[in-house]
């Protein structure tokens, strides 16, 4: 890295079994910088809460600059119609559970319908860092927990049964110390588009902390932390975690 781009930082060490990284990340309304090289590489993303750029600064390096801004999610109000479309995506017989099913009314907007989705993950499936088995959606709900890809892979699968586009994103998620690869997901909302959220954290959250990469991070790179995130806004607690709300919605 030249010296105009080089500021004050720490590396940071690479691991895959941190627990407490789960439950000290802030939520939300900051920018971070990290120097990224080697192994994989992230990508420039752009979505309603959350953007990463990405700059080119030599020698299989990058600057990466996260912002999370703390604003409301600003999905359209009234009557949200399912897209019959994303049922051909799902694994062949998936259904909602019965009793996620009974708490979606055709009366509800899409915030409130996708937010009782992520409330239903919440309450009935757990973060299990230590998982071995497989985390496909269908397993992950017969466990009734998983790793973070098992969680973002059934919440997927949820949105989708629930009439959601839903997609989930691969990436790193980076603590003061050291970094994990991680997963979590975005749903299509109408009038506020691709939302991101963490279902290891909370509902509609994501952090500057999240770095984005184009798939799985197999070959790990060296990240090291330029500009920390500051002391995020506190968002609304439901279900005992940060929750970004909408415009006149729950």
């Amino acid at each position: 890295m030249s010296n105009s781009h080089r500021r004050p930082g720490h590396r940071l060490h690479v691991s895959v079994l941190v627990v407490v990284l789960f439950c000290a990340i802030p939520a939300g309304g900051t920018e971070a910088a990290y120097s990224v090289r080697s192994g994989n590489l992230p990508i420039s993303h752009s979505v309603n809460g959350y953007s990463q750029s990405v700059e080119v600064l030599g020698d299989g390096e990058v600057l990466v600059r996260v912002g999370v801004p703390a604003v409301a999610v600003g999905a359209a109000p009234g009557g949200f119609e399912p897209d019959p479309q994303v049922l051909a995506v799902l694994p062949q017989g998936f259904g909602l559970p019965e009793r996620l099913s009974s708490v979606l009314s055709a009366d509800l907007d899409a915030f409130t319908r996708a937010t009782r989705v992520l409330r239903w993950v919440a309450r009935s499936l757990s973060l299990n860092i230590s998982s071995t088995g497989d985390q496909d959606a269908v397993s992950v709900l017969r466990r009734g927990n998983g790793r973070c890809s098992g969680l973002a892979n059934a919440t997927v699968a949820l949105l989708r049964a629930a009439g959601f586009e839903a997609r989930t994103v691969s990436g790193l998620l980076v603590s003061d110390d050291r970094v994990v690869p991680h997963r979590w997901l975005e749903c299509l909302l109408p009038g506020a588009g691709w939302v991101p959220t963490d279902p290891t954290i909370g509902f509609w959250v994501v952090t500057p902390r999240h770095l984005v990469f184009s798939d799985t991070v197999t070959d790990l790179p060296v990240v090291e932390m330029v500009s920390p995130p500051e002391d995020p806004p506190h968002y609304p607690v439901i279900d005992g975690v940060p929750t970004r709300p909408d415009l006149g919605s729950e």
